[in-house]
């Protein structure tokens, strides 16, 4: 976890890329009960927990949307602050299993 925290600690720090995240203290007015990705916004792609869904319907797609732009409006882009914390939390673990 450490490694993957650094990674994204790099790729943000990059001009070209966009790292958001929603801090664990939000209270969020939808938790998706699993996750899901939009392409091109014409597809999306649900993840359930034994397989996945690739919908075109357009119904699906605004729900999936609105969902999306739910959870977008609780994002923070500050997020070394919180990468740090999370990174000092894992290295602690480790310090402490030996």
């Amino acid at each position: 976890m450490v490694a993957q925290i650094h990674r994204v600690q790099q790729l943000a720090a990059q001009d070209n890329v966009s790292v958001g995240l929603i801090p664990a203290t939000t209270q969020l007015a939808y938790l998706p009960p699993h996750s899901f990705a939009i392409y091109d916004g014409r597809v999306v792609v649900v993840d359930l927990t034994n397989t996945f869904v690739v919908s075109r319907g357009r119904s699906d797609l605004r729900l999936y949307r609105r969902v999306f732009d739910a959870l977008e409006a609780q994002v923070t882009e500050d997020v070394n602050p919180m990468l740090d914390r999370y990174l000092e939390r894992y290295l602690d673990l480790m310090r402490r299993t030996g």
